[in-house]
């Protein structure tokens, strides 16, 4: 850090006051080291004359690439937890103190091209995280690793998600030279307290068509039970065509409740969640969405939008809406009972992170003139009242925020967030 300075002049003349000014005005200031966050907006961004009040602190883990794309920032306690996905570094986890920056821990883990999913569930102190088949348990309050493990010593593979629920973490997995088991047609669960897995359902892939489970949420039924709501989003690879079914597997009871068949129109769908309120679940296809009885599985109502695409973003239920983001401008919010549409923002900006929903506003990356920036938008009609960009661009020209995704803390109500070059924490507008 590096302290503010002021200089007074007591006796100076009207020319040394120009001389004095055009020097510092003039400056090529040299970027100063950032030894240990937090680093001043000053000295990260070497620029004296422009200094970016809304900049907490920022932390640059590769000089040398100046590149890092980190997963979504996870918050607990006093800790922060970015990753930093680096072509020098390879992938390491860093543990920072959410408001100073300062650097608490970094755990090293294997080198992985693909770098980290970014799929997570966190459990009290505990968050669970994978990485193709690595899957991390690390504890925020302590900030260290307690387990790493590679899927496929345990006889499964499968795609880079994760879901959860409480103390369990689940993976949609195939195991390994099983024949009918080909892709990801096995759900198994962690429990993150004891550190064991166990199986929790299979089914069978029928005839050339490969399945593979994603998109899981859980009903709560009035009897107690829990049921997982999730989507079997099939190929048929000799025919290149895809099917999607949606299934209800109570937990409890060992049993399925119920299975809706082919429920996209073109086989395709979205990888996110099914987004659970009461007794409806909601659900992203190619370019439709759905409303169904979580009890029943019966269709409540659905949305076409014929020249749109819903793949890249997450949809949010808030304040009575269903929002969803296309990969286009298109930002649309239905009633979340009737699918009506409320308002639609066209120029919302393409996105391809997640949305989160904080104090009556939505908060995403996207596309601005070609550079990556952050907006907030109301919810209440889809107005947009702050855009932000990189302080660190045109410096690093490839600061932009775009694959990370955004955490805000309900604590200090600052949000963290990656550039592509540092790890950062922003003050919100008020």
């Amino acid at each position: 850090m590096i302290s503010n300075f002021k200089i007074t002049f007591k006796v100076i003349t009207a020319n040394v006051v120009i001389l004095v000014l055009a020097s510092i005005f003039s400056c090529n200031c040299p970027e100063m080291p950032c030894v240990d966050p937090p680093c001043s907006p000053v000295d990260t961004l070497g620029n004296m004359n422009y200094p970016d009040s809304s900049i907490v602190w920022q932390h640059n883990g590769d000089t040398i690439a100046n590149f890092n794309i980190s997963m979504r920032p996870i918050v607990y306690g006093n800790t922060v937890l970015f990753s930093l996905g680096s072509s020098t570094t390879g992938d390491p986890f860093l543990f920072y103190n959410k408001r100073s920056g300062r650097l608490l821990n970094t755990v090293s883990v294997p080198k992985n091209p693909t770098f980290k999913s970014g799929w997570f569930h966190q459990y009290n102190k505990f968050c669970v995280i994978t990485d193709w088949y690595y899957v991390y348990v690390l504890d925020l309050e302590s900030n260290i690793q307690i387990l790493r493990l590679n899927l496929k010593d345990l006889g499964y593979e499968g795609p880079p998600r994760l879901f959860g629920l409480g103390k369990f973490a689940y993976f949609a997995v195939n195991k390994l030279n099983i024949p009918d088991n080909e892709y990801g047609n096995t759900w198994i669960r962690l429990n993150i307290e004891t550190l064991e897995f166990e199986e929790v359902v299979s089914i069978q892939d029928i005839g050339t068509f490969t399945a593979k489970f994603e998109s899981l949420g859980f009903f709560f039924k009035p009897d107690g039970d829990t049921v997982m709501i999730f989507q079997n989003r099939q190929y048929n690879i000799p025919n290149q065509s895809l099917k999607t079914d949606m299934y209800a597997y109570n937990i409890n009871a060992k049993k399925f409740e119920w299975k809706i068949d082919s429920i996209t129109t073109d086989g395709s769908s979205s990888l996110f969640p099914v987004l659970v309120k009461a007794d409806k679940f909601y659900f992203q296809g190619t370019n439709e969405v759905f409303c169904f009885n979580c009890i029943d599985g019966k269709l409540i109502w659905k949305r076409s939008f014929q020249t749109e695409e819903f793949l890249k973003t997450n949809a949010i239920l808030a304040e009575g809406k269903y929002i969803i983001k296309c990969e286009s401008l298109l930002m649309v919010a239905l009633d979340e009972n009737s699918g009506l549409t409320i308002w639609e923002n066209h120029d919302s900006g393409s996105s391809s992170s997640n949305m989160i929903y904080n104090k009556g506003s939505l908060f995403y990356e996207t596309n601005q003139k070609g550079v990556g920036v952050i907006k907030k938008m109301r919810v209440t009609d889809g107005k947009i009242f702050w855009t932000y960009f990189s302080p660190n661009f045109p410096k690093y020209i490839n600061s932009s925020y775009k694959y990370t995704g955004l955490t805000i803390d309900s604590e200090t109500n600052y949000l963290y967030c990656n550039d592509q070059v540092y790890n950062m924490c922003v003050r919100l507008p008020k």
